[in-house]
């Protein structure tokens, strides 16, 4: 025979019930460091930075992208140019007009802030490849549900290794061949690492950041 149920027991019922999920419910901290530790940590970072592309700002990083005539014969702005990067309209005011070649359009992209500020045209030139991940701590020393991680720079196209582009941005050559460490961690929230917030700028040793500046 069934008892017949009040709305005092169902609810005892379901705090009952709730006591129970929390703890079973796993401690983020000793979940983080598990996952750190047999490598799941490792392999989601990996997987995140595999579609995605380390880009940086290029000249002005400001579309669209004008010049006078002189800045255009500096170095930094040939490289791009005799490159097949860049190519160059003159403008009614003597100014120049600086453009992706057809050939080289899938090296860029239009980055929007969305508070109002121009589109930022950034010149795409590897993949980041995470090598390692090990635990942050907190402020008593002890292992927190957050990790740093450390990566080099793949999937290099022929022109980010042209000795032109080379002299003329010397971050690349630093960047393209050292392990570098990301300048942020990544915290470990609803069961997964959050990458929303990771920082698409490389900050090298010596306050050293990329970008194709002129």
């Amino acid at each position: 025979m069934l008892t017949p149920t009040t709305p005092r027991t169902r609810l005892w019922g379901l705090a009952l019930s709730l006591v129970v999920l929390a703890g079973c419910s796993p401690d983020p901290d000793k979940e983080a460091q598990r996952q750190i530790a047999d490598g799941r940590a490792l392999t989601a970072l990996r997987q995140h930075f595999e579609a995605r592309r380390q880009c940086a700002p290029v000249l002005t990083s400001m579309l669209p992208v004008e010049m006078s005539a002189d800045t255009v014969e500096r170095p930094s702005v040939r490289a791009l140019i005799d490159n097949g990067l860049l190519a160059g309209t003159p403008l009614d005011d003597g100014a120049v007009r600086l453009t992706p070649t057809p050939q080289a359009a899938r090296w860029f992209q239009e980055r929007r802030s969305g508070d109002g500020r121009p589109v930022a045209l950034e010149l795409c030139y590897a993949r980041r490849q995470v090598t390692r991940v090990w635990s942050a701590v907190d402020g008593a020393g002890q292992p927190a549900a957050r990790l740093h991680y450390a990566f080099r720079l793949v999937d290099v196209p022929a022109w980010a290794r042209d000795a032109r582009m080379s002299a003329a941005f010397p971050f690349l050559t630093r960047a393209l061949s050292e392990e570098i460490t990301a300048d942020e961690t990544v915290p470990y929230r609803d069961g997964h690492w959050d990458l929303t917030l990771w920082e698409p700028t490389i900050r090298l040793e010596g306050d050293v950041i990329d970008g194709f500046f002129p």
